[in-house]
């Protein structure tokens, strides 16, 4: 199993415990060294600096990738799913996580609250007279539909199985944060919708490929 953007390796040992061996790959180095601290003495997990644009890894050496939470802050999000799905095995699987263009939480957290928040930021320090720290946000967030997901995963050789919608917030930003716990009770009651028509309301969504076995691997379909 190959986790592209794997943090500080949260899906590592759950991973592991369902008998996989494990390959993490983040382009922050601090986080490969976290992962290297928790999970170093564990012979079936490794770790390693990388570019999701430009994996290290042979064509069709993974049973299955995973990419959570990360697709959306890469310019070049494209070259990763085919990388991605370079990697996997003919009929091996693919699970990448999107933020939802339709969902009214995304939307304005992207497009409205994150360009205030930034705009504010010297005014804060400003007033405050603290010495501004670098940004933690993102200048580069894009937004997906279902639809346009899975015809990029379909054009680089995978055919979309399932399509969950994850995280109905009714909280814009910055109530979730104002509010967390009632946020999280809400936020809860509301996962129910994921199966119905109103799952187009849900923050973000998991999509799930299985690699054709007819594409050799090194080339993909261009369809």
């Amino acid at each position: 199993m190959l986790d592209v953007g794997c943090g500080p390796g949260i899906l590592t040992r759950d991973l592991l415990d369902l008998g996989y061996e494990f390959w993490g790959v983040d382009a922050s180095p601090g986080m490969i060294e976290q992962c290297r601290k928790h999970f170093g003495r564990t012979d079936r997990a490794h770790f390693a600096v990388g570019d999701a644009a430009s994996l290290a890894f042979p064509d069709g050496y993974f049973d299955a990738a995973i990419c959570l939470g990360v697709i959306d802050r890469l310019q070049a999000h494209e070259s990763a799913i085919r990388e991605m799905l370079r990697v996997v095995k003919g009929g091996g699987t693919l699970l990448i996580s999107f933020p939802n263009l339709l969902s009214p939480y995304a939307a304005w957290k992207t497009s409205v609250f994150y360009p205030l928040v930034e705009r504010l930021r010297p005014l804060y320090y400003g007033l405050t007279g603290r010495p501004q720290r670098p940004s933690l946000l993102s200048s580069f967030v894009k937004l997906h539909t279902a639809r346009t997901a899975t015809d990029v995963v379909q054009r680089y050789g995978a055919d979309v199985t399932d399509v969950v919608y994850f995280h109905f917030n009714l909280f814009l930003s910055p109530l979730d944060d104002l509010f967390p716990r009632l946020a999280l009770r809400v936020t809860e009651r509301l996962e129910r919708l994921r199966f119905g028509p109103l799952k187009w309301l849900g923050a973000g969504f998991i999509l799930k490929g299985k690699r054709r076995r007819a594409d050799p691997p090194g080339r993909l379909s261009e369809r």
